[in-house]
């Protein structure tokens, strides 16, 4: 079992931004935005009823190149892959798109 933890980059620029340090605002309120929304989702899913396996922040590699999975949920018969994102504003469809 893996636990979600904070992610080193986000807690640095925490550290620097309290000192008043340069810090790209940008990078650090991305950061900030995805671990609160990975939170969110990981509150949300505890509260689902049934017995799951939850792996949080899988770092895999695969041909030469490494990729991360938010959670990994392992069912009784099932594996499913999250991939929070926590974007704010407005979004439409448009044809399908």
């Amino acid at each position: 079992m893996k636990e979600r933890k904070e992610p080193s980059e986000l807690k640095l620029l925490r550290m620097l931004k309290a000192r008043g340090g340069l810090v790209d605002e940008s990078r650090f309120w991305n950061l900030e935005k995805g671990y609160r929304g990975e939170v969110l989702f990981d509150k949300w899913f505890f509260c689902l009823d049934g017995e799951w396996i939850v792996v949080n922040d899988l770092l895999l590699e695969y041909g030469g190149s490494l990729f991360q999975i938010d959670s990994l949920v392992i069912g009784a018969d099932r594996l499913y892959l999250f991939e929070v994102k926590n974007f704010e504003g407005d979004f439409y469809l448009d044809e399908g798109r």
